[in-house]
C-alpha cells in the first residue's frame, strides 16, 4: 500500500541512514563545557519500549524516570515531547482496535485522538505556543495516498491535496507564524522536499529531486531546515539549508542524513547518520557544519541545547542485543533502558 511505501521512505531516511567515516570516534564533542545553569531543569525524551509481549509501549522519560502514555496492548510510539509551564505534552501514534494506527497527542498522560481511526494516521512532531497545541503529521485518505497535515487544538489543515504521497515531519512556531517542513511527491512517486509557513508553501525543491527535509527551526527570521538530498550517483547526503542556501555535511559516498537541526547563540547544531561501506550504523553530531561527535553502532535522533551543555538521543545498536534508548550530554552516554528489550529514544527537551 502506499502508506507503507511512505512509512519505509521516511523511516529508511531517520533511521537506516546511519554512520559516516570512522576517522572520528571520540565519545567527547569537541568545544563544549560542562554547565551548572540552572541545575533544576529536567530533561524530558520520549520514544517507545517494547514489552515482553512485544509490544511498543509509547513513553516519556522524565529525569531517566519512566512513564508510560500506553497500557501495552496495542502497539504505540512517542514521536516527540514538549514541555509548557507545567504540562507534558509528546506526539505520537497508537493502534486501535481494527489494528489501525491512530494520531495522537498526549497531554500529562492524557490522549487527545486526532484522527478518526478508519485510515492510517501518525503525529509526528509537536509545538506549544501561548497554550496552542500544534502537530504534524499524516493521514492516508480513501485514495490510498497520504495528505500532510498540521492540527491546532486538534483541528487539522491539510498540506496537501492527497493525490500523492505527502508527509508533514516537523513544526515550529515562530510569533504568530507556523512554519512546518516535509515533503510531497511528483506522479512517479519522487518525494519532493516542501517548508509551509501558514498552510502555504513558501519553498519547494526541484520536482525531479528526491529530497526529505526532517526538521526546521526558525530564528530571527531565518529559516534553518534539515534533510538529505542525493548527488549525481543517487547517493542520499546529509545537508541543512539557511533560507535555501545548503551545507553539505557528508561526502556522499554512503547514504546520509540528518534528523535534528537546533540553533543556540547563532550557532547550528545538527545529528544525524550516515552508514558506512559496510553499512554498518555511526551516528554524527556536526557544530556550524564541522563534525564534531561520531559514534559507531549508533543512531542519533534529536538534540536540545541547554546552556553550554549538549544533549542528544537515541539508541545504541547491540549486535544480537535488543536496541538501548540512551542519551549523550556532551558525548557521555547514559542508558535510559535495560536493555532486556528493544527500545529507542526519538525526542527529547529540557526545562
Amino acid at each position: 500500500m502506499k502508506q507503507i511505501v511512505l512509512v519505509i521512505v521516511t523511516f529508511l531516511v531517520s533511521l537506516v541512514f546511519i554512520g559516516c567515516q570512522k576517522s572520528s570516534s571520540s565519545d567527547t564533542i569537541s568545544g563544549t563545557t560542562p554547565t551548572t545553569t540552572n541545575p533544576n531543569a529536567s530533561i524530558y525524551v520520549s520514544g517507545f519500549e517494547y514489552n515482553t509481549a512485544g509490544i511498543a509501549v509509547a513513553k516519556i522519560w522524565k529525569d531517566s524516570t519512566q512513564i508510560s502514555l500506553t497500557d501495552g496492548t496495542k502497539s504505540a510510539e512517542a514521536s516527540c515531547v514538549y514541555v509548557s509551564q507545567n504540562d507534558i505534552y509528546a506526539s505520537g501514534n497508537e493502534k486501535n482496535s481494527a489494528g489501525v494506527y491512530v494520531a495522537k497527542y498526549w497531554k500529562n498522560g492524557v490522549a487527545t485522538t486526532l484522527s478518526n481511526g478508519i485510515y492510517e494516521s501518525s503525529a509526528t512532531t509537536i509545538f506549544v505556543n501561548n497554550n496552542d497545541v500544534y502537530a504534524t503529521g499524516y493521514e492516508v485518505n480513501a485514495s490510498g495516498n497520504t495528505v500532510a497535515k498540521f492540527w491546532k487544538n486538534g483541528v487539522a489543515t491539510d498540506l496537501t491535496d492527497g493525490t500523492s504521497l505527502g508527509y508533514a515531519s516537523c513544526v515550529f512556531v515562530n510569533g504568530t507564524d507556523v512554519y512546518v517542513t516535509g515533503h510531497d511527491s511528483n506522479p512517479s512517486g519522487t518525494p519532493i522536499g516542501k517548508i509551509w509557513k501558514n498552510g502555504t508553501i513558501i519553498n519547494s525543491k526541484d520536482a525531479t529531486i528526491n529530497a526529505l527535509m526532517n526538521s526546521i527551526f526558525v530564528s530571527n527570521n531565518d529559516i534553518y531546515v534539515a534533510g538529505y538530498e542525493p548527488n549525481s550517483s543517487n547517493i542520499p547526503v546529509a545537508k541543512y539549508w539557511k533560507n535555501g542556501v545548503e551545507t553539505v555535511l557528508t561526502d556522499g559516498k554512503t547514504l546520509a542524513s540528518v534528523r535534528k537541526i537546533v540553533m543556540s547563540n547563532n550557532d547550528v547544531y545538527t545529528c544525524g547518520f550516515q552508514t558506512t561501506i559496510t553499512n554498518s550504523s555511526d551516528a554524527k553530531f556536526w557544530k556550524n557544519g564541522a563534525l564534531s561527535l561520531s559514534i559507531p553502532n549508533v543512531r542519533f535522533m534529536s538534540l536540545a541545547v541547554f546552556g553550554s551543555d549538549m544533549y542528544i538521543v537515541g539508541n545504541k545498536i547491540i549486535s544480537n542485543s535488543p536496541d538501548v534508548a540512551t542519551i549523550w550530554k556532551n558525548g557521555v552516554a547514559t542508558s535510559l533502558t535495560d536493555g532486556s528489550k528493544s527500545a529507542n529514544a526519538l525526542s527529547i527537551f529540557i526545562k
